[in-house]
């Protein structure tokens, strides 16, 4: 981090608060989209769903924190953020362990 994004988020405070929990719902959202789901859906479909959840997350996120003034760039950053942490804990925990195709069981007969 530069010294001008450190004073910012020193400045800032609450709203790095807001951008962590964005982060966290990232843990969720592989299993999110798996719950709404076909097992037949193709990969890039769910990709997609994904980054679209991602980018919903990290946008709100920043409309909580932003108050007065949104910054595009915080927002781009946590949508990033929310997004590589979904897809790393999707190949590196839920995929290996099963939890991926358990949710997209769920109602299935």
């Amino acid at each position: 981090m530069t010294p001008t994004m450190l004073q910012a988020v020193a400045e800032t405070g609450d709203p790095v608060r807001v951008q962590l929990w964005s982060l966290l719902v990232g843990v969720g959202l592989p299993l999110l989209v798996g719950l709404v789901t076909k097992v037949t859906t193709s990969a890039s479909t769910k990709a997609v769903l994904l980054a679209f959840l991602s980018a919903v997350s990290g946008f709100v996120s920043e409309m909580l924190a932003s108050g007065d003034g949104f910054l595009w760039s915080t927002a781009l950053i946590t949508w990033l953020g929310t997004f590589l942490v979904a897809v790393g804990v999707h190949f590196g925990i839920y995929k290996p362990t099963g939890a991926s195709g358990a949710a997209q069981k769920v109602g299935v007969r």
